[in-house]
């Protein structure tokens, strides 16, 4: 009976020692999340509620922390928040480097319900780091097509006019002689038939003048 009444004492030391479940509330930092890039005065977000609900703080640490030191974030709160804002963070006011975040929702009894956020880099004065992503594993041997850079689409060249053929040239210079020897040949159509009854008087005084040339001759003979 004592060795059984020792085991019962031993287990409910030791379950008493266990950290205490968030059974009937919750105590959780949705934002920021861990490995953030932080400035300026951050706004926290997150939930700080239990039945048992006493109150709820906020602290920050050194990313190392071997002296377990936590620096409080103004005074503790005795309000429960649901998905809303749990308190805001001035980080100019520290200096630029890595930095843990914890609250801490404290019950009736004393106890506590702890969640913490680690990797939370402040970078006021200095440039954020660009995170690189890991490569992505692949199956067997492939050829992926680069992304082809984009440019300002230029002025389409107006092309210049097309020369004509040798076939065309010699079409072009027979139907322009064409055109040349009837034109001559209209010419002199119509000048023959206006200098014609001119020429033909003109012939008939010369042949007439010769005739009395003659005449005049034989009398003269006479």
């Amino acid at each position: 009976m004592r060795t059984h009444f020792s085991l019962g004492w031993i287990l409910l030391l030791l379950i008493a020692g266990q950290p205490r479940a968030q059974t009937g509330g919750i105590a959780e930092i949705t934002s920021p999340g861990p490995g953030e890039a932080l400035s300026g005065v951050v706004t926290i977000i997150g939930t700080a509620s239990h039945s048992d609900f006493s109150g709820y703080d906020l602290a920050f640490a050194y990313a190392e922390n071997p002296t377990d030191t936590w620096f409080a974030l103004g005074e503790p709160v005795g309000t429960p928040v649901t998905a809303a804002r749990l308190a805001l963070w001035d980080t100019t006011g520290i200096t630029d480097a890595v930095y843990s975040l914890r609250l801490r929702l404290w019950l009736r009894d004393g106890t506590a319900l702890t969640h913490q956020v680690d990797g939370l880099r402040v970078r006021n004065h200095s440039p954020v780091e660009t995170s690189t992503p890991a490569p992505t594993p692949t199956l067997g041997p492939s050829l992926t097509p680069a992304a082809s850079p984009t440019f300002p689409l230029a002025a389409t060249p107006t092309p210049p006019p097309s020369r004509p053929s040798r076939a065309q040239s010699a079409l072009l210079a027979g139907a322009g002689l064409s055109l040349l020897a009837l034109a001559a040949l209209g010419g002199y159509v119509l000048t023959r038939s206006t200098l014609s009854p001119r020429w033909a008087a003109l012939r008939s005084r010369l042949l007439h003048r010769r005739i009395e040339r003659r005449e005049r001759g034989w009398r003269a003979r006479r």
